[in-house]
């Protein structure tokens, strides 16, 4: 993502206060690509493990098993809490992309629609990210947790599953619902898995630098330009 931002963004210069800032903002866009690396590197980790391991789940060897579990409940954890980190940032990095483009051309549009878009493609990350891998329902009830709720959050750390091939790179994380003293859990929980989550991952965040970069784009044909105390150019 940055080495593409580097090259279709904006450097902006306030000759008053000497201050020198980028559109997209620099150092959010820095930290949104090494979210990505890690992601990444999480996911290669899985792919390989699994690879290494791939009839473990064949075999009757328990002490392996459970090791290969642990190592990947901990991975799908990371992987679901760094997302939620990058989404954030994301988010705001677009709400103020627009907001000093418009500065420079009026027509730039705040895109809502996608934006809501991102917001949909990224739902069960959020709600395992705030149910289960930052601290579980258990730790941290709100008022609208139930008891069984409180229960299903604990047992998704418990409660790994594979595809039909029996695989061990259709590792998944997620309790089958559970009920608790005839209550079912106040949030229905998703069932996640790297291998299929990674590549719409990547989709994802295809459609967030182009959101990002699309306006830059159309922007910079406006470039150079001085507004106020401000000059906009491009450089490199």
């Amino acid at each position: 993502m940055w080495s593409e931002i580097k090259k279709n963004g904006i450097v902006a210069h306030n000759k008053k206060t000497q201050g020198k800032f980028t559109i997209p903002e620099g150092t959010a866009s820095l930290v949104s690509t090494r979210l990505i690396n890690m992601i990444q590197w999480i996911y290669d980790e899985f792919i390989q493990d699994s690879l290494i391991h791939s009839d473990i789940f064949k075999d009757s060897l328990f002490d392996e098993q459970q090791d290969f579990v642990t190592r990947n409940t901990s991975r799908i954890l990371s992987y679901v809490n760094h997302v939620c980190v990058l989404e954030n940032i994301l988010v705001r990095l677009y709400s103020e992309t627009i907001s000093k483009l418009q500065i420079i051309d009026s027509s730039v549009i705040f895109n809502d629609k996608e934006l809501k878009a991102r917001e949909a493609e990224i739902a069960d990350y959020f709600i395992f990210r705030n149910k289960v891998s930052a601290h579980t329902v258990y730790g941290s009830p709100r008022k609208t947790d139930n008891s069984a709720m409180e229960f299903h959050s604990l047992v998704t750390f418990l409660n790994s599953s594979y595809d039909s091939t029996g695989n061990a790179d259709s590792f998944a994380l997620g309790a089958v619902s559970v009920r608790l003293a005839g209550q079912d859990p106040s949030t229905k929980l998703p069932c996640l898995g790297l291998k299929e989550l990674h590549p719409k991952m990547l989709e994802h965040i295809n459609k967030w630098t182009q959101m990002l970069l699309d306006p830059c784009i159309e922007v910079r044909k406006k470039i150079p330009i001085t507004i106020s105390d401000t000059e906009y150019k491009i450089e490199g």
